[in-house]
């Protein structure tokens, strides 16, 4: 503990610095000149030898004394602390080595490595609360200024010196100070104005604060909604603000959508995280304030999310707003607003006719694919849209399909097939001919894709006899997918569905198993679970898994 307050030259600590010395020519040359201390306790004794005109070196490696007693202090030993203590308080004695004509220099761990050390130490050895802890941090905090920093550092600047301790002494309120201290946050308040240390700050407000509580809130966004405020700054208090405020707070709430309308794409970008995470679902006053971002090659991709999180399913103003979206072929990547449009979308004709003006935008001919695969993509996602939204018997709609089922792409030719497949008039023979055509395309993709169009096409009464032979059938992917189709549509009543999946739970590929396991998830005949409980020791760890999750939902396991 003596060391941390008084220390002399000891032949170690000589030999240490004749090292560093024999390395550092221009102390070397000084060093006829110089008097070396190994403490600031030696002010009086330095300051006689700096009227002398001597060069002083403080060579400081006490943070490895702090450390130390860090690392074996039992907490709360007041001897340790108050020797910490005491130390701390004399590093305000550095003021007058900045004085005219007073030449020092600081080596080792510095004057700074010190003061930090000390801090952790604190921190590590008070216990939560400790108010003499806590009131002598706030103290040191208020207290920091440059007159503090010796005028020469080998840390960097004054100002990144002082910085460094005012973030260290936050740091350490974080850590001591209990939830709710009104006490400590109406003074760490006045340092979310410091540019040195508001990330600090902030960090100390979101630790010590309440969740909801309405001072920090309303202190936070005040910051954020004053004019002026530096970039960096509005997206840090942003990003602080869900740690505070809970969903629908309206304080909160006013202050993101006010940054929705700021001019700096970061801080936009920013408002579109933390919305999803505050607003309620529907806040009409947000809504309007992102689709104004729809056509931002910068933005749309984070208001398209955005409005995925806060919208609600067949919000027309939003599909509205997403059109000048879609039908713009120039837009970098249209597909955001194509997931929102497909997340939020109903089956209506204003749906339907949003996505067929995407489609029309590609300008893909039907058998023939010119644009880049990027492209492809879109329209993809365009043709699975548009199935989602398309009411039965869209004449235009199936027209669409037809154009893209021959496409030369394997994929784009599945999503068009499927398309064909929901709009169809359920028992259409034609369409149901239609679809068969492609039970037998060269495409392993494409015929299991079929298989399902065929499902969805098929009336719910003949839809277990319809696809009874590709369960049954001896192409594996075929029947996962018919599988599959029936654990979707089949109907709850239908005997024949539930005995098809329990009898593909034993299928010979993993896929098939896999479908037929979360099938029993939905019709779940308690009578034969016992054959889902012996798929937890399947070979594929895909199996394992949805047999697990499905025993659960069963309340089984």
């Amino acid at each position: 503990c003596a060391s941390l307050v008084y220390s002399s030259v000891t032949a170690a600590t000589f030999s240490q610095f004749s090292a560093l010395m024999a390395a550092n020519q221009s102390l070397k040359a000084a060093t006829l000149n110089c008097v070396i201390f190994a403490s600031i306790g030696f002010l009086g004794p330095a300051m006689y030898y700096a009227r002398q005109g001597y060069h002083l070196i403080f060579y400081l490696d006490q943070s490895k004394a702090a450390r130390r007693l860090a690392a074996q202090a039992a907490p709360d030993d007041s001897r340790v602390v108050g020797a910490l203590f005491k130390r701390l308080q004399t590093s305000a004695s550095d003021l007058p080595l900045s004085g005219p004509g007073i030449s020092c220099d600081f080596l080792g761990d510095g004057e700074e490595g010190v003061v930090n050390a000390i801090l952790s130490a604190l921190t590590k050895l008070t216990q939560t609360n400790d108010t003499r802890v806590v009131a002598t941090l706030l103290h040191y905090l208020h207290s920091l200024d440059l007159k503090m920093i010796g005028n020469r550092s080998i840390f960097g600047s004054r100002e990144k010196v002082l910085a460094r301790r005012k973030n260290t002494c936050l740091d350490g309120l974080s850590a001591l100070c209990r939830q709710g201290d009104e006490r400590v946050l109406e003074q760490v308040f006045l340092f979310l104005d410091d540019e040195a240390c508001w990330e600090a700050a902030l960090k100390c407000v979101v630790q010590i604060s309440r969740k909801g509580s309405e001072h920090s809130i309303a202190t936070i966004c005040g910051k954020i909604s004053d004019d002026g405020r530096s970039e960096a700054l509005v997206c840090g208090m942003l990003e602080g603000l869900p740690e505070l405020a809970r969903q629908g707070d309206k304080v909160a709430s006013v202050a993101v959508i006010k940054c929705l309308q700021d001019q700096r794409p970061k801080v936009v970008n920013k408002a579109f995280h933390v919305m999803m995470r505050i607003l309620e679902v529907g806040n009409r006053q947000a809504i309007e304030a992102t689709c104004m971002h729809l056509v931002d090659s910068q933005l749309a991709r984070y208001a398209s999310a955005a409005l995925c999180r806060i919208g609600t399913p067949g919000d027309h103003y939003i599909i509205e707003a997403l059109s000048p979206c879609l039908s713009n072929p120039l837009l970098d990547d249209r597909r955001p607003a194509i997931q929102a449009l497909r997340r939020l979308g109903v089956r209506d004709r204003q749906c339907s006719e949003r996505v067929l003006e995407g489609l029309r935008a590609l300008e893909i001919n039907a058998g023939s694919f010119s644009g880049k695969r990027d492209e492809t993509a879109e329209a993809m996602d365009l043709l699975d849209t548009l199935g989602q939204v398309a009411e039965r018997g869209d004449a235009e709609c199936i027209a669409v399909s037809r154009k893209y089922m021959h496409n030369e792409d394997v994929f784009l030719r599945c999503s068009a097939v499927e398309l064909f497949g929901k709009a169809s008039v359920q028992g259409d023979e034609q369409s149901e001919i239609t679809i068969r055509e492609f039970v037998h395309d060269t495409s392993e993709w494409v015929r299991s894709t079929a298989v399902v169009a065929l499902g969805h096409a098929t009336p719910p009464h003949r839809r277990s006899a319809t696809l009874l032979p590709f369960v049954q059938g001896l192409d594996k992917s075929m029947r996962s997918f018919a599988v599959e189709t029936l654990a979707i549509l089949g109907e709850a009543a239908d005997q024949d569905v539930v005995e098809m999946l329990y009898s593909r739970l034993s299928d010979s590929y993993w896929a098939g198993r896999k479908a037929a396991v979360f099938g029993c998830a939905r019709f779940g005949d308690v009578g034969k679970n016992d054959l889902i409980v012996q798929l937890l020791d399947d070979d594929e760890d895909l199996v394992r898994r949805a047999a697990a999750q499905t025993l659960q939902r069963l309340g089984i396991a």
